[in-house]
Order: C-alpha cells, then sequence, then structure tokens
C-alpha cells in the first residue's frame, strides 16, 4: 500500500502512542509488538540509484528483516513512480524474494523535510529456512546437494541455481540409488517446486518422500554400512583381481541366507539382513561392494529370456567379463563369462 503523510501528523501520532520512535530526524512508522523471528530494523539507508535500493531489499530478504527506513534524499526527482517496479522485482523476480516473502509493503513520506521511504516485509519463511538455502553454480555442484540430502535423509532440501537448467530429478535420484545402495535404503519420491517458475536464476526446492521412518532407515544405514565395511576386508588378501571377484560373491552369497527372489523398497538392508532380493537389488549391491573393495563394476540392466533383468559387467587385463549373481547361484558356483557368452541376454551392447 502506498500513503503519504506529512510530519505534523506522524509526530503526533507517535506521541499519542507514548512511542519515541523518531528521534535525531529519522524516519519511523508505528505498527503493533509482535514477536517473530526476524532482524530488528537497522539504521537508515541512503541509496543514489535504483540498483541501490534494490540491493537494500535483498539484503533485507537475506536477513530475514522485517522492516527498513530508508532516505531517499540522495534520489533523483520521480522515484516515487518507479518503486512498485521495484518491490515487485525484488518479491516476484529476485529468486530469494519469490523463495520467501509473502507481501511487500511500503509507505512514502517526509521526516523533516526529508523524503523517506518505509518498508516492511511479510513471510512464509523462517530465518532458518532462509538460511539453509544452499548455492550451486554448476551442475555437478547441484547433483553434490541433492546427494548429499539422500545420503543424510533430508525430507527437502533448496537450491539457490545460477544459470538454471531442466534437471530430471526423479533420475537423479534413480542412478545415484543405484551407485549407492549402502547410503540409499529406500529410493524416495522427489517433486521439485522452482522459485520464480521462470528466469535465469531460480531457487529450487526438492521434497523427498519415503515409506520408511527416518529413523528406522538411520539404523538400515548403520547395519549395511557394518556389512559393506566387513565385506572390504574379506578382499583384502593377495589374490588375483579375478579371485577378488569371486571372494565378493562368497562374501555376499555363501552362507548368509537362504536368499528369496522378491522385490523390496529396502533393497540392500533387505537383502543383506533378510536374504529378501530381486536381480536388481543382487547386482546394484555387489557391484557397490566391488567399487568400495577397489573393483571396478557396473550394473546392466536388460532382459534375461525376455524379462527384465539386471546383472553386472567389469574389465580385467582388457578384457571385459559379466557376470548374472543370480545365476551363478541357481548354479551353485562363481563364474563370468565374456559378451558372446551371454545368450538369453539383451542390453544395450554400445552402453558397455
Amino acid at each position: 500500500m502506498k500513503r503519504t503523510w506529512i510530519a505534523l501528523i506522524l509526530i503526533m501520532a507517535l506521541l499519542l502512542s507514548g512511542c519515541n520512535a523518531l528521534l535525531n530526524g529519522s524516519y519511523a512508522s508505528v505498527v503493533p509488538h509482535k514477536e517473530q523471528n526476524m532482524q530488528p530494523e537497522e539504521s537508515l539507508e541512503e541509496p543514489e540509484t535504483y540498483e541501490d535500493i534494490v540491493e537494500i531489499l535483498k539484503n533485507m530478504i537475506e536477513y530475514g528483516q522485517a522492516k527498513q527506513t530508508i532516505s531517499m534524499k540522495e534520489m533523483e526527482d520521480g522515484w516515487e513512480d518507479y518503486i512498485d517496479k521495484v518491490v515487485d522485482y525484488v518479491q516476484m523476480i529476485y529468486p530469494l524474494g519469490a523463495y520467501a516473502v509473502s507481501d511487500i509493503d511500503y509507505e512514502i513520506g517526509k521526516s523533516f523535510g526529508r523524503a523517506a521511504l518505509a518498508v516492511e516485509v511479510s513471510y512464509y519463511r523462517s530465518l532458518a529456512e532462509i538460511d539453509a538455502v544452499q548455492s550451486a553454480k554448476t551442475p555437478a555442484q547441484f547433483a553434490d546437494i541433492l546427494y548429499h540430502a539422500l545420503r543424510t535423509l533430508k525430507d527437502s532440501v533448496a537450491v539457490f541455481v545460477e544459470n538454471y537448467t531442466e534437471m530430471d530429478y526423479a533420475q537423479m535420484v534413480r542412478d545415484y540409488a543405484m551407485l549407492y545402495p549402502q547410503y540409499v535404503m529406500e529410493e524416495p519420491r522427489v517433486s521439485a517446486t522452482a522459485y520464480p517458475q521462470s528466469g535465469k536464476d531460480r531457487i529450487v526446492e526438492l521434497f523427498f518422500t519415503y515409506d520408511t521412518s527416518r529413523t528406522a532407515l538411520q539404523r538400515m544405514q548403520e547395519q549395511v554400512s557394518l556389512v559393506f565395511s566387513s565385506s572390504e576386508l574379506y578382499v583384502s588378501g593377495d589374490g588375483t583381481t579375478l579371485e577378488k571377484y569371486g571372494q565378493l560373491y562368497s562374501f555376499l552369497m555363501i552362507n548368509r541366507h537362504d536368499y528369496s527372489v522378491q522385490t523390496s523398497i529396502t533393497p540392500a538392508y533387505s537383502l543383506l539382513h533378510h536374504g529378501v532380493g530381486d536381480s536388481k537389488a543382487f547386482a546394484t549391491v555387489y557391484a557397490a561392494m566391488c567399487r568400495q573393495a577397489g573393483l571396478n563394476c557396473q550394473t546392466i540392466s536388460g532382459t534375461r529370456a525376455g524379462q527384465a533383468w539386471y546383472w553386472n559387467v567389469f574389465r580385467v587385463g582388457g578384457k571385459q567379463y559379466h557376470v548374472d549373481i543370480l545365476r551363478c547361484q541357481e548354479e551353485g558356483r562363481f563364474f563370468y563369462k565374456v559378451g558372446q557368452g551371454m545368450t538369453d541376454y539383451v542390453w544395450d551392447y554400445s552402453a558397455y
């Protein structure tokens, strides 16, 4: 809302309210006192350009400040006509404003003959939420923030993204869960909101939804971590590289469980602690154990006898080998084959 008034009316209102808010010729507005998690009003600002006003408002939002008095004596005539545009920009186009601010109210007036602007910002984000916004200058930095949120089981994360480009967040979550099943106990559903919805720079807020409680997932992480640490020690001998792949198979399969081939929403934990897993769980856990032990190993998705299936591929001495952990279990021995020997299997040959 925009209002104008004269200094005499303001002074009388202040005196009637019993507030000593007008000191040393400074400008102030009177609002009912209320508790809020915001910074107190700061000293009088004196911008010289419109860019200065924008920076003052940005700083208010960055620090969660509710009120500010701005002296306009240094501004050129006619500045009142542009304040609406400045406020709209900061509230709707500036990413942190679009993310955190519900409204910016201002009043134009004079105090002892000096033009002044009183600004009050209303927020629907707490100061803690504003402070928690992280920054990413590159897609790689954004990915690191996303992956850390998955590993620490956060239910949401907000990221200021410079030079925003569209990203498939759900696919990023799926890819990380496949690479690091020892960290991602359950693959969450992910949704995203951008502030503003268009523009070069934006704040992206990601939300992660789990079916399992955070406490239970943390407990699972701890137990799976212990198993992975044990697997790494299991192949710490002087065996050949191919022998180490076999040692990890033995660690995973022999005398651990009577495995049941079923799908679980907590694949690594269910496989290692309950003996329940599908081909994807076996392949991703085996590959992650190999990598943690310093062995190269990838997970392949394709079909086996026309059925959707997952298995592993690794390279030793310049040769590429395929191993299907579940098929090894079926035949009661660890074995691997070159690509030509993988009959009944179909996959994207160009990707490996």
